[in-house]
């Protein structure tokens, strides 16, 4: 494309340079004549190179500003999906709480290492026993380790614990932390809003393969999910970005088919989605 514009340009400036030439030649002698096309042909090859250069300049700064806009879509679709009502985003944390200590390795919490046991747990991680009081809840000041490690407590505060890894733009963490929540709480109703925010963590950090599988597998798990639109969604938006326009196409259309009453946020950003794929 860059190199049609230029040659439509060397041809609208030939075009106008052709009468002057004409007429130099008729009036002139020959080797006058020679000596004033070639000149005329050096300023018409600079000037080529000229529009070349700023085509090229151009088009290098809408490529940076395009990668600026998907970084801030992708904070903003973060952000957003915290801030909808019912989606057990973290509680606001009050300003006057004191600064969290140093994590420090909690006594239950199994090694990342460790394959996960038939009950779900991860490494050696275990349940109470029979007839045995529950474990207390964890200290407001426990926090999840800077590497994704949750402490012991409830599917609810560890839900919480690695959403504060996600609104902390520490994406690798906070994708481990979902996959130790989701092996510790397999059948809670938070697990498919982990597995949604994993498919996140890949989106953000634009792995979009990732994401893709991430999403994909949230739905088909989880398909009775509060996230499950969402993951539908986001499916489509990262084929969009892998290309895979068809098939993004029809994550829409099954999300349109399969929650016609999803929230006006989603309908509207799946119509912005559609259009963006070229989904008919």
């Amino acid at each position: 494309m860059q190199r049609s514009a230029v040659l439509l340009c060397a041809l609208a400036i030939g075009a106008v340079a052709a009468p002057g030439l004409g007429q130099a030649q008729s009036g002139a002698a020959p080797g006058q004549a020679a000596l004033n096309a070639e000149l005329r042909m050096n300023e018409l090859e600079d000037r080529i190179r000229e529009l070349t250069g700023r085509i090229e300049e151009l088009s290098n700064e809408l490529s940076q500003t395009r990668q600026k806009l998907d970084r801030l879509s992708s904070d903003i679709d973060v952000r957003f999906s915290q801030m909808q009502g019912g989606q057990g985003g973290p509680p606001p944390v009050a300003s006057a709480s004191p600064p969290p200590p140093p994590p420090r390795p909690s006594q239950g919490a199994g090694d990342l290492s460790q394959p996960a046991s038939r009950s779900g747990t991860l490494g050696t991680l275990s349940g109470p026993a029979p007839g045995a009081p529950p474990p207390p809840p964890p200290s407001p000041r426990q926090t999840a380790s800077t590497e994704g490690t949750l402490p012991a407590g409830s599917a609810q505060e560890q839900y919480n614990l690695a959403m504060g890894l996600v609104t902390q733009a520490n994406y690798p963490a906070a994708e481990q932390a979902m996959r130790q929540l989701i092996q510790r709480w397999p059948n809670d109703r938070l697990a498919g809003n982990a597995q949604y925010w994993i498919g996140e963590t890949f989106y953000a950090r634009k792995d979009y393969q990732n994401a893709a599988t991430s999403f994909a597998q949230g739905y088909e798990k989880y398909p009775k999910s509060e996230k499950a639109p969402d993951d539908l969604l986001k499916l489509g938006m990262s084929l969009t970005n892998l290309n895979q326009k068809a098939d993004a196409c029809r994550a829409y259309a099954r999300l349109q088919r399969d929650f016609p009453s999803a929230v006006q946020s989603i309908k509207d950003r799946l119509a912005s989605e559609k259009q963006r794929a070229g989904c008919s």
